[in-house]
């Protein structure tokens, strides 16, 4: 029998696109030098790892942080009092849900995901060793039983060799366990006090103590049933856990550990691993991310997982502060070019990418506010203001992978963002109503016919409905926002 099957989508040869230097006159942001304002965003909700603690403790300025500190704590970093910390995740959301995001950790099982893909490409695969999971098979079976979980924890005390009081002790926090301690409670058991004595005793310290035994063995005449079946179960868990230590000590991930990806821990990784592979074995994509290595000289500056914090000056004069992460960055400063690469993981068929991804979630805008934040790092780095924007070459490339499809790219390996999309996504644009379509000059071009609107509507050449809609830069969000805020001092309107 013949099976008639479509052919896979064509991968065309590409060669980048020329260059596109900025266009003079966009520049409206300054550089503030003073970085400051940057404070912690911490609350009671948020956890810290060991990593983020750390470095919180150590009392160093962030923007004195190096560059592996900005990484652990990038998520944490807001601002001060009725200060706000823009992201291009935050314009977007901005747009979007019309309100602030309310994350705490801006990490999710999407960013897991797509964080796990760059580490694969930028380590050309070794990174994948360090990602673990155990599935079903391999993790100890909890018992089946109707205790509750204080009994259960009191049961694992047992286990580890305590008395019944001692677990008591260990597990419960009320009045009792408050007015004596661990200590006095061995003590007394030690002594072995006879119960005719305990009745005439008149230490409070041991009449406390006796009362944490006396509650203690009540408690445990409702699990000891129970512990024969649990031990052999903790038995194996504590093996298990002191295997995953050994784990971490090297340097790897426990998936079935990461908060927001447990429970899906193996297809998770399966996932990671197959749109790794779609890239790694495209020559088209190797060839443009793998010519961009993370190594610095003299005149060039290669990173990955790069942080610019930056300032934004409102056309009000308010100042705004901002802050940017690469997937990759490229520097030549010989050759005055940036090069800002990022790889998009996304669940959707490739050749959906432009006409979904792209437009639903602003990519061409998040690729604008990452060209300014390059802009304020080479004036950082003593580049003049007019310089870096009116002379340098910036270029800024999408290597779309589908995690379900794991197919690359859409209908071409990888995309790059024409100035016509750096422009839209910085000052805004008016879209035609034939909508947006892919330009096969390998560019990714929504609007395909952009005017000054209302120029052209003064000059009653077009009819005020005659465009669609009107795309909003990351500016004029940023802009519109922070006006709102100055209206209602002290807040950020929800709408």
């Amino acid at each position: 029998m013949t099976v008639n099957m479509m052919p896979p989508p064509m991968r065309m040869p590409v060669a980048p696109p020329p260059i596109i230097p900025n266009l003079p006159g966009q520049a409206v942001p300054t550089l503030l030098n003073n970085v400051s304002g940057f404070m912690y965003k911490l609350d009671d909700s948020v956890k810290l790892t060991p990593e983020q603690k750390s470095i919180i403790d150590s009392g160093k300025p962030i923007e004195s942080l190096t560059q592996e500190e900005l990484r652990q704590v990038y998520f944490l970093i807001g601002g001060g009092l009725n200060e706000r910390v823009y992201s291009a995740t935050t314009i977007n959301h901005l747009e979007s849900d019309g309100a602030w995001p309310t994350w705490d950790s801006g990490k999710t099982e999407s960013t897991f995901i797509g964080d796990q893909i760059h580490k694969a490409m930028e380590t050309k695969g070794a990174s994948l060793n360090q990602l673990h999971t155990f599935g079903n098979n391999l993790i100890p079976v909890k018992p089946e039983t109707s205790l509750n979980k204080d009994h259960q924890d009191m049961i694992r005390c047992r286990v580890e060799g305590h008395s019944a009081a001692v677990a008591y002790m260990m597990v419960k926090d009320n009045m009792s366990t408050k007015a004596t301690s661990i200590e006095e409670v061995m003590a007394v058991e030690v002594a072995n006090i006879p119960t005719e004595e305990k009745a005439k005793d008149a230490n409070k310290a041991n009449a406390a103590a006796n009362k944490v035994i006396t509650a203690a063995k009540k408690e445990a005449e409702k699990y000891e049933s129970e512990i024969p079946s649990f031990t052999e179960y903790f038995r194996k868990l504590a093996k298990f856990e002191e295997y995953k230590t050994v784990i971490r000590a090297k340097g790897g991930i426990i998936v079935d550990d990461v908060e927001y990806v447990k429970g899906n821990a193996d297809k998770i990784l399966v996932r990671i691993k197959a749109a790794f592979a779609a890239l790694d074995r495209d020559p088209n994509i190797n060839a443009v991310y793998h010519t961009l290595t993370p190594t610095k000289t003299d005149t060039t500056e290669s990173y990955s997982e790069f942080v610019v914090l930056w300032k934004y000056k409102t056309e009000s004069g308010k100042v705004v502060l901002c802050k940017s992460m690469f997937d990759r960055i490229h520097i030549d400063f010989n050759k005055k070019e940036c090069v800002i690469l990022d790889i998009k993981s996304h669940s959707k068929p490739a050749r959906n990418f432009v006409n979904t991804n792209y437009f639903d979630y602003g990519y061409f805008r998040s690729m604008a506010f990452y060209r300014e934040a390059a802009i304020q790092y080479l004036i950082q780095k003593g580049v003049p203001e007019k310089e870096a924007r009116d002379q340098w070459n910036h270029q800024s490339v999408l290597l779309p992978v589908s995690t379900i499809s794991f197919e690359t790219g859409c209908y071409v390996p990888y995309l790059f963002i024409s100035q016509e999309d750096i422009i839209m996504g910085t000052t805004g644009s008016y879209v035609a109503p034939l909508g947006t379509r892919f330009n096969m000059n390998k560019h990714v071009q929504w609007a395909l016919n952009r005017v000054n609107f209302d120029k052209l509507k003064d000059l009653g050449l077009i009819h005020e409905n005659a465009f669609e809609y009107y795309i909003k830069g990351w500016r004029h969000i940023l802009e519109t926002w922070e006006m709102k805020a100055n209206m209602l001092p002290g807040s950020y309107p929800s709408k």
